[in-house]
């Protein structure tokens, strides 16, 4: 289910993707935009960091059956990685660390 308001997306994602209904904090990160050759925006997406009071076991379906829980070095050295992860890493390193155990 998507909103015009993003965060509000993001939460309701967690809860669809990953069964996460508990309280959670959204941090604003990296903003990706897709612009066509003229430079006019085809899309965008956000990213979140999110704070959660604990690790919890997630629902799986074919969109997380891949999850686990890293540390931000070991997030570093995962490949390949998406586009987009690779996107929120190289603009919102600090970000990540600050909040990142």
């Amino acid at each position: 289910m998507e909103t015009n308001d993003p965060k509000k997306t993001a939460k309701i994602e967690l809860e669809e993707e990953a069964g996460y209904g508990g309280n959670v904090k959204l941090i604003n990160a990296y903003i990706y935009k897709k612009k066509d050759q003229e430079g006019n925006n085809i899309f965008t997406y956000y990213n979140y960091i999110g704070i959660i009071d604990d690790e919890f076991e997630p629902i799986l379906n074919w969109e997380t059956e891949s999850y686990k829980w890293v540390t931000f070095e070991e997030l570093l050295s995962i490949e390949p990685k998406h586009f987009g992860l690779k996107g929120l890493i190289e603009n919102s390193k600090d970000l990540i660390k600050r909040y990142s155990k």
